[in-house]
């Protein structure tokens, strides 16, 4: 059984837009809308790539086949479909090998091209899922099913609409699966959409847009890139803007917004001023609205190089590991 564009559609999570396309599927997390917002822009590229995205089923087939073209115009070279079965990680379509024990996969070079693997299944009814990368913008030629007479959809009904930087779409897990957005949708049994974008801003354009997708609660993550890059006065300006017109465009939904991480910079003097003040002020800005929340970043990952892909700033999957058990603990407190 080959499966068809409506039955893709069916089994996916975290796209808004599916469609055909080179003789293969494409997947967006980004309205059309949005879409048109990143095209003339240096974020055109990440927000092509398919963070977050995944397909979920059970089925009685036998084995899963899956055929993809990639190509790597981006700042991250390595990508990695995940196959799992009932929870299970069975298969890996990827383009690199013995990665998990360098401390240079960040920096590799690693080849682009069509991929394509078989995975058994065994017998009976299994729940399948297949992770997304999130580091390039892939065409699927196909997804197979061998032996199937059951091909069911899973729905997760609860909903979590996530906005936020590199740190969000992924950067710099080795495996899709293991981000602390992937890690979160699975710890609360929810459907995500994944907004981030390798180093976007604070962005009220962005936050404008809403769509049919009704989330039980919101994350945001920004502000790392902004006191980086922006002066006081332009980022106090943007990051109140964004926050004022989140909060307006879902009056209803909890935000949880999350202060930066900690990175290993943290001690420099930029134009906006210290790194710990910059949290300080997100949290000022917060406190004027009743459906947001903030959350302190600071020690979401442990102060240590060693869990940062780039020793500096984007944690690697352990680093991730953290991020996401320390930020379920603060949600809970607010009963999601």
């Amino acid at each position: 059984m080959n499966l068809s564009l409506s039955q893709i559609r069916s089994v996916t999570q975290g796209a808004m837009r599916i469609w055909e396309e080179d003789g293969g599927i494409r997947f967006s997390r980004f309205t059309e809308e949005e879409a048109a917002m990143y095209a003339s822009t240096g974020f055109a590229t990440k927000s092509r790539h398919t963070a977050g995205i995944q397909m979920e089923f059970d089925t009685d087939a036998a084995a899963v086949s899956l055929s993809v073209s990639v190509q790597i115009p981006s700042s991250r070279n390595f990508f990695a479909f995940e196959i799992f079965k009932d929870g299970e990680r069975i298969g890996i379509i990827r383009n690199f090998e013995d990665a998990d024990e360098k401390t240079e996969y960040i920096a590799g070079k690693y080849p682009a091209g069509d991929f394509e693997g078989t995975f058994p299944l065994g017998e009976g009814t299994k729940r399948v899922r297949i992770v997304f990368p999130y580091t390039v913008y892939p065409l699927l030629h196909s997804v197979a099913l061998l032996d199937a007479s059951v091909f069911t959809p899973v729905v997760r009904t609860k909903k979590i609409l996530m906005y936020g930087d590199s740190i969000t779409q992924g950067y710099d897990s080795l495996y899709p699966s293991q981000t602390y957005a992937a890690r979160i949708g699975d710890m609360f049994g929810a459907h995500i959409l994944n907004k981030g974008i390798g180093g976007e801003r604070f962005n009220a354009e962005l936050a404008s847009y809403r769509n049919d997708f009704a989330p039980d609660f919101i994350t945001s993550a920004y502000g790392t890139n902004d006191w980086f890059r922006l002066p006081r006065d332009i980022l106090c300006d943007t990051c109140r803007a964004y926050h004022d017109t989140l909060a307006k465009q879902y009056p209803d939904t909890p935000i949880f917004v999350l202060a930066p991480t900690w990175r290993a910079d943290w001690e420099t003097e930029t134009e906006f001023g210290s790194f710990i003040s910059l949290a300080d002020f997100i949290k000022e800005v917060t406190d004027g609205y009743d459906n947001l929340h903030f959350i302190p970043g600071w020690d979401l990952v442990p102060h240590d190089p060693e869990y940062f892909g780039d020793k500096r700033l984007h944690p690697t999957s352990e680093g991730f590991a953290h991020y996401a058990d320390n930020l379920r603990k603060e949600l809970l407190k607010y009963g999601v």
